[in-house]
This record gives C-alpha cells, structure tokens and sequence, in this order.
C-alpha cells in the first residue's frame, strides 16, 4: 500500500501511535483494491500469524456458521458481500475505538446545527492531538530532524481534515465526527477531500490533470525498494493507470476520473466478493465451497474478523493506545 511506504520512509523513529494515526490522516486508497488493502491491514506480521492449520479450522467454522447465511454449504456473491460489509465495519469500529480512548477525550456540551439541546459528549481536543501525534521535537528545524518539512505537511493536511470533519464548527470532535477525520473515504461529507489531497501529492505542476509520468514518479516516491525491484512494477503500475483509470485514455487523469478512483460508484464490498470468487472456484459454478475456500485459503485472510487476529497480535499492539 502506497502510503504505508510513505510513513515508513518518513517516520521511521516515530512512535507506532503517530505512525498509524498519520498512515489513516495520510489515506492508504492509492490501490487497485483499496477494499482488500483496507482488510489486509488487520493481519499481523508472518512471524505472528497462526498455523495454517489453524486458519483453516478458522474459515471452516466461520464460513458454515456465520457467512453461508441460507446454510446449503456454498458461498454466493451476496452472502461473501455482505460479511465482508460486516467485517469492514468491524475493522473501522475497532480502529476508532482503540484511536479515541488514547487521545484524552473529555466530556463537554455539545450543541448540533439542528438547533436541538445541548448534550453532554465526550469530544477531542484539537491540541491534545496535535500534541499526542505531531510532539514538537519532531517539527523542529535542525540538522538532526530530516523530515521536519514532512511532517510539518501532515500537520497542516490533518488540521484541513480536522476542520473539514468538524459539523458543527466547535473546534472540537465528537467520535462520529473523528470517524469522519480518520477514515474520510466513509463519509459521505468529506470524502471529495481525498480527491483534493491526491491533486496535492501527484500534480507536481499545478495544473488541473496528473499525467502518467506525474503517476509513475508519485508511487516512485512512496513505494519501498523491494516492490520496485519486481522487474514486473513498472509495468503493472502503467497499464493500470491506462487500462483502469484513464478512462478516456487522453494520458492524463482529471478531478472526475481521480474521484471514479478513490470514491468509487460501484459497491466495494460486492467486486471484492466477485473478486475472491473468481480466484477461488474451481469447479466454476459462480459459488463457493468450504472446500475451496480451504484450498486458496490465503486469499480468505482479511474475511476473518479483528478480533480473530487480535489474538495473535505481538504485545505492543495489544496496548489499548492504539
């Protein structure tokens, strides 16, 4: 995943904290399958995953009693769908969950721009963030701090985010409105931010299209060495940006197709389901069996639930801060 690299390579001493709260603020939807990507990201290291026996003894169990919902032993674009819209929700609930207990909320009134009274909610304070996530020994300007500049970008990107998931402009965010700022992709208020912030990272000359070396030379810039030495990257990563964004194959891509890209119109969780479907059925009946899930049992990962991977997680993670 594209930022993930970008984090990696500009943040490398900084806290896990920092580091997975700017890896959401910095979004992660430069993916052909950011829906896959999103679920893979619940899966800890190699060397913390169980057996493979034991995942699938996992999907076995989760399959028959949970995700065949009409239980006739086979798996349909629809069922497949709608767990992976469950888990999806699962993931997201957990990652704010674990994000807002570690930020310090506080219980304040909170008014609506409904006009209703007043309630009493827990909220984030924009300094307490900024604080707990950009500390100021790594905005300093010294000779020992390479990438002050950088994270002095984030800083300003996440305080655009901050504002923009702020409803009603009280300078502070509720939790709803902090799923908001975290996961904009899920927001139907905020989500042409990513757009915005795409045109900010890859349009290096200002004007109003990313070109495909503009393309090329961005995910140059925020993938690691060992993907770009696949001698297959280049490639693959062009004939993407032809065959799949382009989609009036001018050679550039404009606001309209960006957006087609990160906010898509079809339902994500439907074409990953198509798409695991695909992969997997062997016998090419258009469903799945728990057998055939248990050959390609590798490509079924990210349907297990966090939960199921939280038990395996090392113990850094396991921390209720994040």
């Amino acid at each position: 995943m594209f930022y993930s690299s970008t984090l990696i390579f500009l943040i490398s001493l900084i806290s896990l904290v920092i580091f997975q709260v700017n890896a959401q603020v910095t979004q992660s939807s430069y993916s052909e399958h950011p829906e896959e990507d999103l679920h893979q990201n619940q899966i800890p290291p190699p060397e913390y995953q169980p057996s493979e026996d034991d995942v699938k003894k996992a999907l076995t169990e989760l399959v028959t009693s949970q995700v065949d919902s009409n239980k006739d032993g086979r798996l349909s674009t629809e069922e497949l769908r709608d767990w992976l819209e469950v888990v999806h929700k699962k993931i997201i609930d957990d990652s704010i969950d674990r994000q807002w207990k570690y930020y310090e909320p506080t219980v304040q009134e909170v008014h609506s721009w409904e006009g209703y009274a007043p309630e009493m909610k827990e909220v984030l304070q924009w300094d307490v963030f900024k604080r707990l996530t950009y500390p100021d020994e790594y905005l300093k300007e010294d000779p020992s701090n390479g990438h002050a500049e950088s994270m002095k970008r984030l800083l300003a990107r996440s305080e655009r985010r901050w504002n923009s998931a702020d409803a009603n402009s009280d300078t502070v965010l509720t939790k709803e409105e902090f799923k908001d700022f975290v996961h904009p992709e899920e927001s139907k208020n905020i989500r042409n931010l990513l757009v915005d912030e795409a045109f900010e990272d890859m349009n290096s000359n200002n004007d109003t299209f990313v070109t495909l070396e503009e393309y090329m030379k961005h995910l140059y810039s925020v993938s690691d060495e060992t993907e770009r030495d696949d001698p297959s990257w280049k490639a693959t990563h062009e004939s993407h940006f032809k065959e799949y964004l382009d989609k009036n194959h001018n050679g550039k891509l404009d606001r309209e197709e960006l957006t087609d890209w990160l906010i898509p119109s079809y339902n994500k969780h439907e074409a990953e389901a198509y798409r695991l479907i695909t992969t997997a059925d062997e016998d090419k009946d258009g469903e799945l069996s728990v057998e055939e899930i248990g050959t390609h049992f590798h490509d079924f990962y990210a349907i297990l639930p966090p939960d199921f991977w939280h038990q395996f997680a090392p113990n850094e993670e396991k921390h209720d801060e994040l």
